[in-house]
């Protein structure tokens, strides 16, 4: 069960700026107001903003370029859109990157590949169980969708094949995003829909917009494979 609590744009502003969590901050833009709110662990602390209060400026000069914008709202017939970060500059964009499974590569493109042991350690091809293909671009970006196969014919042996955006961001600091979960690959491709936003915003140094493919796999297995991220991001 989610709870709702209304609350006024100084108690949600403070509750941010106390926490950092702007990327669980949202909005939607209406005709005369906003509807502000944050979801946090089965909570969302909303309020009202009216446009022609003196407070629009503090939220959308420090605030709202940083929010994440999930709903589409039609008032007396008009189609309402709430903006956020790039929303208004963004362009389609796609990188693919082609390597072989329990196989150490250079990184190319902003895709790198790690290989781990069965217990998550760095290991060497003969003892990899999974091949870790991190995406970590210099730029912010909206996942629209992806695909990750296997590109040398048909296989025998089934592999697990996950997901995950911001690995190193714990989930309830809007971090740690499952978007598949140990999906079993076995002679398909594998294709990610985005239901909904999910930006990844670059902080140098911090590793704030990695989105990580885990491909587990037999001890040693090696297969050629291709992934492809599709995106919205500024020009490039």
């Amino acid at each position: 069960m989610s709870f709702q609590i209304k609350t006024t744009w100084n108690e949600v502003k403070g509750f941010i700026d106390r926490t950092q969590l702007y990327l669980n901050l949202n909005y939607v833009e209406f005709i005369n107001h906003y509807i502000i709110w944050v979801d946090y662990e089965n909570a969302s602390i909303w309020t009202q903003l009216d446009k022609s209060d003196i407070k629009c400026e503090d939220f959308l000069t420090n605030y709202a370029p940083k929010t994440v914008v999930k709903k589409t709202i039609l008032e007396n017939g008009l189609k309402q859109i709430g903006t956020q970060g790039l929303l208004d500059r963004k362009y389609a964009r796609c990188f693919a990157y082609q390597g072989f499974t329990a196989t150490q590569t250079d990184p190319k493109y902003y895709f790198s590949v790690q290989l781990l042991n069965e217990f998550g350690e760095f290991t060497t091809p003969d003892d990899c169980c999974c091949t870790m293909i991190r995406f970590e671009p210099n730029f912010d970006y909206d996942v629209m969708g992806g695909e990750f196969e296997i590109t040398d014919g048909s296989i025998a042996t089934p592999v697990f094949v996950s997901v995950v955006g911001n690995p190193e961001i714990p989930a309830e600091m809007g971090g740690s995003v499952q978007v598949i979960t140990n999906e079993k690959y076995l002679n398909k491709p594998i294709t990610i829909d985005s239901k909904e936003a999910m930006p990844l915003r670059f902080i140098d140094g911090y590793h704030t917009n990695v989105l990580v493919i885990h491909v587990q796999h037999p001890k040693g297995y090696t297969r050629e494979y291709q992934a492809k991220m599709n995106f919205y991001a500024k020009s490039i």
